[in-house]
């Protein structure tokens, strides 16, 4: 492109032309064309390009407008690799090219604009292009729009830049070895760096840079085939699931978790597996970079028991508190009457369950229960309950030697159904409420004193005045099986009707003392632990006669056995126990081996304390024999 700079003349400088007068010249102006590639011929956009005078001093701004005085013009490149720089004025000029990519170096070259437009090429000779994919490091595929960050070790260049929707990126950048991350949404932020050597002379392809997806675990929460809004329990996190139970939680690659619902109103807290027995869940593992879906949860419906609680005229009972509890599997609800006596009772098991009440009034307790059974994802409505027991048995406690206060009376029907406990006040007086009619005997308990009373329906009867003697102290030492004294063992001394003033541990010399009155008594030592066997003896204490009984523990034996589920597999985390307390819980084989059992023939208790819903209590047997092993009965829980 050419332009003419127009000059004014004056008439003078005309006539003086004419008569031989140097005439005055026109300045002519053209186009100077500048070009920047790389190493490989890539245009480079974007690079700093000044048009200097020759010999000028880059620094000098002699009339302070910010401009050098030197610098005849100044531009950048556009994405064809090239600037032109218009009306430059015929002369000798230096063309000076700044590499962005290689953080400022720069190349010069020397041009003459005359007669005709002017062009100059620049090749940044340490500039050329690196494209590549950034992928799934698992997949394989390219991750959409993923951030790039790369630097020189010890070095000048660096990367910046994101890839395309198909996870590929092409950039031109300065050569040399990079240390590169990759980030993007829905990955891991500590994946490992990469490294990519971007070689002199020759374009790079190929720079792949592969990451990590995060990893998850999710699924849906139903109940009754229902989605649920809930919340998951994942480790130590509470996922919460939408409206319709769909719910996704990030989880630690390579660590097992056991996702869990906890139980509202009609539902047990139920596993992975839907299960309510975190034993038997299932366990779920995501691999690095990859998801596990469809960890669904069908959640484990519990029965409900609604109806409502009256008194003896039958009218409601409001705000008194109802509780069940199953018979022979775990399984307890509590809750109160409204003010229309209604209650509503949730998460209890199939089976018996009992319903109770205790109610009426401070001065008169009442007393109601019913029994029914329930069906787990069924509710069985109508319940009454009616505070009909509300009999009284009272009456006086006397001590010689020892505050009444401190003395623990018992009372326990015909049949020997515990009752309950209490203490008397100071003067004595003691009563048990809310009782149903019946015979009932009132222990004061260690002394050998009993006393039968009866009563009626809805009737207040007292027992009169039983006098406790005076109590003396019974002692000994208590050895283990190997003649040692017993640290820590729990003695107890049960008077004739099996009640006890107090239960004691030996010190640790293995003695112990405690306070009977007289009569006859039975001495029993538990091992605190190890393999030793209860020891139990037996004591006549005279009246006021104060006596002695050491016991040794007996060599214990060992029970071991196996305890399966209606499918025959094995019953992991079932307790198994022996009458003298002696426990094991089964392994993940369904087995288990309880040490310092009493010889002979024992009953061994099969329950699941831990687990609502789970399975029901059963028995085995074992014969014992001390200090051998024993294989007991397999027993079966459903």
């Amino acid at each position: 492109m050419r332009s003419r700079l127009v000059v004014a003349v004056t008439a003078a400088a005309v006539v003086a032309g004419l008569f031989g007068a140097p005439p005055a010249v026109a300045v002519e102006s053209y186009g100077l064309t500048v070009r920047v590639e790389s190493a490989t011929g890539t245009p480079i956009a974007g690079e700093d390009v000044a048009v200097w005078l020759p010999g000028a001093d880059h620094t000098r701004d002699d009339n302070s407008d910010g401009e050098p005085d030197g610098r005849v013009a100044v531009g950048t490149t556009y994405s064809d690799g090239v600037i032109v720089f218009h009306d430059i004025a015929e002369g000798d000029y230096v063309v000076q090219m700044s590499s962005v990519k290689d953080f400022g170096t720069t190349y010069d070259a020397s041009v003459t604009v005359a007669g005709g437009p002017a062009a100059v090429s620049f090749v940044d000779q340490h500039v050329v292009t690196l494209s590549g994919t950034v992928r799934d490091a698992v997949t394989g595929k390219g991750v959409p729009y993923a951030s790039l960050v790369g630097y020189q070790p010890g070095g000048s260049g660096y990367l910046y830049l994101n890839t395309d929707a198909d996870g590929t990126y092409r950039t031109l950048t300065r050569t040399g070895t990079y240390t590169v991350d990759a980030t993007a949404y829905g990955y891991r932020a500590d994946n490992k760096s990469a490294t990519l050597t971007v070689p002199e002379g020759a374009d790079r392809s190929g720079g792949d840079v592969r990451i990590y997806a995060e990893s998850w675990i999710g699924g849906q929460i139903t109940s009754g085939g229902k989605g649920v809004d809930s919340f998951v329990h994942v480790g130590s996190v509470a996922s919460h699931s939408s409206p319709s139970g769909v719910w996704h939680e990030q989880v630690t690659p390579g660590r097992s978790v056991t996702p869990y619902v906890a139980g509202g109103a009609s539902t047990f807290t139920t596993y992975y597996g839907n299960t309510v027995r975190k034993p038997d869940a299932k366990k779920v593992t995501a691999s690095l970079g990859r998801s596990v879906d469809h960890v669904d949860i069908a959640m484990v419906r519990s029965a409900t028991i609604s109806g409502t609680v009256v008194d003896r005229k039958g009218k409601p009972v409001r705000n008194k508190t109802v509780q069940a509890v199953n018979l022979g599997r775990a399984g307890t609800a509590k809750t109160k009457t409204d003010s229309k006596g209604r209650y509503t009772l949730g998460r209890l098991a199939t089976g018996k369950v009992v319903v109770y009440v205790s109610g009426g009034s401070k001065s008169l307790p009442a007393y109601g229960q019913r029994t029914v059974t329930a069906t787990q994802g069924r509710k069985v409505s109508g319940v009454k309950v009616t505070l009909s027991s509300d009999a009284v048995v009272y009456g006086r406690i006397t001590t010689t030697g020892s505050k009444v206060t401190r003395q623990d009376v018992s009372l326990k029907d015909s049949h020997g159904e515990y009752y309950g406990t209490l203490r008397p006040d100071s003067q004595g007086w003691v009563g048990f409420a809310a009782l149903p009619a019946g015979t009932y005997y009132v222990h004061v308990d260690g002394s050998n004193v009993r006393k039968k009373v009866t009563v009626k329906a809805h009737r207040q009867v007292s027992f009169g005045t039983i006098t406790r003697g005076r109590q003396v102290t019974v002692k000994g030492v208590v050895r283990t099986a190997a003649g040692k004294p017993a640290t820590s063992a729990l003695v107890s001394v049960a008077d004739s009707h099996g009640m006890v003033y107090a239960t004691v541990r030996t010190n640790s010399h293995g003695s112990y003392s405690a306070k009977v009155v007289s009569g006859k008594y039975t001495v029993t030592a538990i091992a605190s632990s190890g393999t030793d066997a209860p020891a139990r003896v037996s004591l006549t204490v005279k009246k006021g006669k104060s006596a002695k009984k050491n016991l040794r523990l007996a060599h214990g034996a060992t029970i071991t056995g196996k305890v399966l589920n209606s499918h025959g597999r094995p019953a992991i985390g079932v307790r198994v126990e022996t009458l003298d307390g002696r426990h094991a819980t089964t392994s993940t084989a369904g087995t288990y081996t309880i040490t310092g059992a009493r010889a002979g023939r024992t009953t061994l208790i099969v329950w699941d304390p831990s687990y609502v819903g789970g399975y029901r209590s059963t028995t085995t047997t074992a014969t014992a024999k001390a200090g051998k092993t024993v294989t007991a009965r397999t027993a079966s829980v459903h």
